[in-house]
């Protein structure tokens, strides 16, 4: 018998949904919220390494001013919380769209064993910061959108 966490499609009748709640919990379409670190192309620079938080997309947002009031996020680092700032980073073209909010070099050691939150629609994801465990995912494609 499947079960509903293997799902990566869910389906009402032919309309795919993105989420499903068991009363007010999140059963299903969860954020996925994890720290990696991956090449982001594109910039002055160049292409530069860089921690990230990657997420997926779930409210839909059309623009930059969408995303900005549907994600906040903020992180513990050496000095404490930050304020909760909105949504800065890429949407990359899927068809899951995947977030990332870049937190600085790969190889930024104030990051390590701090933390990283997420808020969006009043509730809040963490993930502790692990640098040695942070998995590299190579280059994405932020062509989709950017704020």
């Amino acid at each position: 018998m499947p079960l509903l966490s293997d799902a990566k499609t869910c389906y009402v009748g032919t309309t795919p949904i993105k989420k499903i709640y068991a009363g007010s919990r999140l059963v299903w379409g969860a954020l996925n919220l994890r720290m990696v670190i991956c090449a982001i192309p594109g910039n002055a620079s160049g292409t530069i390494t860089r921690l990230c938080a990657e997420f997926t997309e779930l409210e839909d947002c059309d623009d930059c001013a969408t995303l900005r009031s549907t994600y906040e996020y903020r992180f513990y680092a050496l000095s404490g919380w930050t304020a909760w700032q909105g949504f800065s980073g890429w949407r990359t073209n899927t068809d899951i769209p995947m977030c990332y909010i870049a937190l600085g070099q790969a190889d930024d050691t104030r990051f390590q064993d701090g933390f990283f939150e997420l808020r969006t629609n009043g509730n809040v994801e963490q993930v502790k910061i692990d640098l040695a465990n942070t998995p590299h995912i190579g280059t994405i494609s932020p062509d989709y959108l950017y704020c």
